[in-house]
């Protein structure tokens, strides 16, 4: 990498939006008819849209043409798009004038902030109103929905003037409830318009109520509360079964819910299992014992048939796993209650974080190149993402069912959970095909639990049978929902990373996507001086080394090595990351990618550290058998000389 190319892959992580700006939007729009074209299709939307600008800005080159183009002939009742923050010296009326008149100069501007937005989430939009700051809604559906809260159509209210539902016209609280109302809704996936000031649009009755959890038009009454039926699966887990239980009575008691609970129990020892019965007596729950094969989705459909025998009046089903733990105070039990209740909502789940009370396990699930996958698993919880993510209620593909309720008619409508699914894919597979059937699925990121993730059965990744069972329940999910997620995941914009756990902008940028690396045979062609601890010319430090029977791209069998390294007193860009794999009857060498290290940098003070990371993905199969020292080698530009480390990490190659 030379230096121009090193300054450029630097400034793509530091303004990786402008990036993406070259890389998706066309230098110049071509409008149909020009200014004429332009002028003819806002006249067109005028005469079926009320335009509801709920921030100032700037609407982006070729608006009309472009909104006009993406309804292909078909009306909707509403349509919203994708906006950024423009910083600009221009303001309001000048900005607007300057659009109009040249076609350009605003967008020459810095932007920066896209807020790239999921297709129409109505759980989401009770949240806040992420439609954001332009919407246009058709003149009957403003009209209609006007009329239904004593609102003049057209006018705002005056001061001091309280009607009944206290929503002024063109507020956020009345558009919210333009979109629940409305029949088709069109989200645009494409930057429409720019604000001049950045932040979320929240609702003034939830500020005027105060932080209350979930947020939005919720159904907060009786009618939507009844019985609730509890299926925890437990083997050989008493004591943070009982933790599970004492949280759930007491919820139950806190918020004044009717709650019955099912254990099943796969197989425990005798001793755990006379455990098990004492406990049954102490928390009064059906305990049904089936010694066998650990399949969750069976087990699951055997603890909710029981019970729906024994309660049939229990309008709601919650599956929870043991390892679940319910901290003091946190009533969830009704709000997953109330979100279920909703007519278009299939499976509510809800943020769950790790023991440490920080870090988070599940925060929704997206669905990635790599699959579905658990955004944020990893990310500390202290922090808000992307919109509040992690601090809302939102719409997602899935919910995990380690903590999963819905209406009991509606499992029941659906057959349950599919048993071709044994472990891995079997709430995902619920939740896609509640979608199927017209049902969204909600995450309720306002509120939280505790999850001992793996402790009964431990971890998939642990074990390479369970790691294959994984990918083989992974190839069916594709095959059975394939087609339907063609279009992509409905809740997650595809101009969002689809390879990462975070909600960072989908740019390919090195080290984000680490391409597989193939060996070759290694001839000691390079001159190296080896650097040890005591001359310390050769800064490194090694993160991982393991085998990966996947990753995010779908790679899959390759040994994966990542760290840090630079010569210190170098530039980043003089030296290019080696890796010599010494044993057995042969040695090979592969290519290191640079990968974004801002901690390094940080760390050492020296911004030219950025890209000191490494990593790579060396292909299993290409290797012999047998157990190899890696050597890292950072060789000079343009020369065979360079500077390494033995024996930083080792490999084994064994028969497949």
């Amino acid at each position: 990498m030379n230096r121009r190319e090193y300054l450029e892959c630097i400034d793509m992580y530091e303004d990786t939006y402008r990036y993406w700006i070259e890389e998706n939007e066309p230098k110049q729009y071509a409008h149909s008819g020009g200014f004429k074209g332009e002028q003819e299709a806002m006249d067109e939307l005028s005469d079926i849209y009320e335009f509801f600008e709920l921030k100032e800005g700037v609407r982006a080159n070729g608006f009309a043409t472009r909104v006009k183009k993406a309804m292909a002939g078909i009306r909707y009742d509403a349509v919203y798009f994708d906006e950024d923050v423009i910083d600009t010296t221009q303001s309001g009326g000048m900005a607007e004038a300057l659009r109009r008149f040249t076609g350009r100069g605003v967008l020459n501007s810095r932007r920066r902030d896209p807020f790239f937005k999921p297709d129409f989430s109505p759980d989401t939009l009770r949240s806040f109103y992420y439609p954001g700051a332009l919407t246009l809604v058709s003149h009957e559906l403003a009209q209609k929905t006007a009329a239904k809260f004593g609102i003049a159509y057209g006018e705002a209210e005056e001061p001091g003037d309280k009607r009944t539902s206290g929503y002024e016209y063109g507020s956020a609280e009345f558009l919210r409830e333009c979109l629940l109302d409305a029949g088709e809704v069109l989200h645009i996936p494409e930057v429409l318009y720019h604000t001049y000031a950045d932040g979320d649009i929240e609702y003034e009755e939830d500020k005027e109520a105060g932080p209350e959890g979930g947020g939005g038009a919720s159904e907060k009454n009786e009618e939507v509360y009844g019985g609730v039926t509890c299926v925890i699966l437990s083997k050989d887990n008493p004591s943070q079964l009982e933790t599970c239980l004492s949280g759930l009575r007491r919820s139950e008691r806190e918020e004044g819910v009717s709650l019955n609970i099912s254990v099943v129990d796969n197989g425990s020892s005798q001793e755990n299992r006379l455990k098990l019965e004492v406990l049954a007596e102490k928390y009064d729950f059906k305990y049904t014992y089936e010694k066998c094969e650990f399949v969750y989705s069976r087990l699951n459909n055997i603890g909710a048939a029981l019970m729906a025998e024994k309660y049939p009046e229990n309008k709601y089903l919650l599956f929870l796993n043991d390892d679940i733990e319910i901290p003091e105070g946190m009533n969830f039990l009704k709000p997953m209650m109330e979100a279920a209740a909703r007519p278009h909502v299939g499976a509510v789940g809800i943020k769950l974080l790790y023991p440490d009370g920080v870090t988070i396990q599940h925060a929704g699930v997206t669905l990635l190149k790599s699959g579905p996958s658990h955004k944020l698993n990893g990310y500390s919880d202290e922090e808000e993402y992307y919109h509040g993510v992690n601090t809302r209620d939102i719409n997602m593909l899935s919910v995990t069912g380690a903590c999963m309720m819905l209406r009991r008619e509606v499992f029941e409508k659906i057959e349950g959970f599919d048993e071709a699914y044994a472990v891995g894919y079997t709430d995902t597979e619920l939740c896609v095909r509640l979608l199927v059937h017209g049902l969204s699925n909600v995450c309720l990121n306002s509120l939280y639990l505790i999850h001992h993730e793996g402790a009964t059965r431990g971890r998939d990744a642990a074990s390479e049978r369970k790691m294959r069972r994984l990918l083989g329940e992974r190839e069916m999910f594709y095959r059975h929902f394939g087609d339907f997620l063609m279009g992509g995941d409905p809740f997650y914009s595809p101009n969002l990373t689809q390879t990462d756990l975070d909600y960072g902008i989908n740019v390919v940028l090195p080290g984000r996507a680490v391409p597989l690396s193939r060996p070759e045979e290694y001839t000691g062609k390079y001159n190296l001086k080896a650097s040890g601890e005591k001359d310390g010319k050769l800064k490194f430090a090694v993160d991982y080394c393991g085998y990966e029977l996947n990753d995010e791209l779908g790679n899959g069998n390759f040994f994966d090595i990542r760290g840090w390294a630079f010569i210190d007193g170098s530039k980043g860009f003089d030296y290019e990351k080696r890796l010599i794999l010494k044993g057995g009857n042969k040695s090979y060498r592969v290519r290191a990618f640079d990968t974004y290290r801002e901690d390094v940098s940080e760390v050492f003070g020296r911004k030219g550290l950025l890209l000191a990371g490494f990593e790579a993905k060396i292909v299993s199969g290409e290797l012999e058998e047998g157990v190899y020292a890696v050597t890292l080698a950072l060789i000079k530009n343009n020369t065979n000389k360079g500077y390494c480390r033995e024996d930083i990490c080792r490999i084994e190659k064994s028969q497949a």
